[in-house]
């Protein structure tokens, strides 16, 4: 199983590219710039991308499961959509994993964490891939 998790070099990213790797899985971390990738042990393969600017279709084909790892920021949603899409674009059907580590911080973000997972859940279910979150 061929895993990518995205956000790779946040708190909970990190942590969770940390425990793929101990249990001798095959984690790819996506990290913003090469630089990043400084931050990850030094047995993590990784690729530079975003979620507005994904990796390539060959290299998204490669993916069993993606983890979307990600802050309840207001843009969030329309950019793990976007990557949703580039998935399905590049015609590979992997388990998608939505987590966020800041949900319930305040009020505010708690809403923007709740309509979030629903906005990617509603998404994900559109395009017919598997979700967990």
């Amino acid at each position: 199983m061929m895993i990518l998790v995205t956000g790779a070099t946040g708190q909970v990213g990190l942590r969770l590219v940390e425990e793929l790797n101990d249990a001798r899985v095959d984690v790819t971390a996506m990290v913003r710039a090469e630089a990043k990738a400084m931050d990850l042990p030094p047995s993590v393969d990784h690729v530079v991308a975003t979620l507005d600017d994904p990796p390539p279709a060959d290299v998204l084909r490669e993916f069993d499961r993606v983890f979307l790892m990600g802050p309840s920021r207001a843009e969030q949603p329309e950019l793990e959509v976007g990557f949703v899409d580039a998935l399905v674009t590049a015609g590979n059907r992997p388990r998608v994993v939505k987590l966020a580590a800041d949900g319930f911080h305040e009020p505010d973000c708690a809403v923007r964490f709740m309509r979030s997972h629903r906005q990617i859940a509603m998404h994900l279910e559109r395009t017919g891939l598997p979700i967990t979150t």
